[in-house]
């Protein structure tokens, strides 16, 4: 079952950006008829910008999020080390078959169930 999504991110919508190296921890509950997504990360060196969250699929009780941000350019100098980020999504559905919500970085996935309202 599709959920139809209403979404509006923390950051303003650019290029599609690339997956964050990880997701340490995920966040989801209602807030005034909203889904507020709160994910935290790291990246795998300095230079990334825009952190947000991506709505992807939905189906089975589950809303699949890509935690992505956009790269540094290649001839930047950047630290070698890193770097915790951090992204907001608020999503009104449509629907309440939303049940739980997996956030999807580069080497893992966090998923976590959505709090009731």
């Amino acid at each position: 079952m599709a959920a139809t999504l209403l979404a509006a991110a923390s950051a303003p919508a650019m290029a599609h950006g690339k997956l964050v190296l990880k997701v340490d921890s995920v966040s989801a509950n209602w807030r005034h008829h909203a889904l507020v997504v709160v994910a935290k990360g790291a990246v795998k060196s300095g230079g990334w910008d825009n952190p947000r969250l991506r709505i992807g699929k939905a189906g089975g009780g589950v809303l699949t999020v890509r935690f992505v941000a956009t790269p540094p350019a290649r001839d930047e100098t950047v630290i070698q080390a890193l770097v915790p980020v951090a992204a907001t999504l608020t999503a009104a559905i449509h629907t309440d078959s939303v049940r739980s919500i997996k956030v999807v970085a580069e080497t893992n996935e966090v998923s976590v169930p959505v709090d009731g309202p």
